[in-house]
């Protein structure tokens, strides 16, 4: 292999690592968030409606 072969294998293998960390946070933070409800809605802060 030359060069530019392996750094586009280390590349691609850190990059796929990266995802399967990104994958794995989610995965384990998302049953912590706590929602009112399931459906988006936005408040505005107190006193800005005057």
């Amino acid at each position: 292999m030359n060069i530019s072969t392996n750094f586009a294998l280390e590349t691609e293998r850190i990059y796929l690592q990266s995802n399967a960390v990104i994958a794995q946070l989610v995965e384990h933070q998302l049953p912590k968030l706590r929602v009112a409800s399931s459906s988006l809605v936005y408040r505005s802060p107190p006193n800005t409606l005057q």
